[in-house]
């Protein structure tokens, strides 16, 4: 039986990684700011 291995990763990680993934689809910062921020409140 295959030995499993747990990977640990961090929002911050999640993060760094969709904006490395969105960032030569994009402008500017700005644009990268709002595809990748996350709005809690509601309309």
């Amino acid at each position: 039986m295959a030995r499993e291995e747990t990977v640990q990763t961090t929002v911050g990680d999640l993060i760094a990684a969709l904006v490395e993934e969105i960032e030569p689809y994009t402008q500017d910062e700005t644009e990268i700011n709002i595809l990748v921020s996350y709005r809690t409140e509601r309309p």
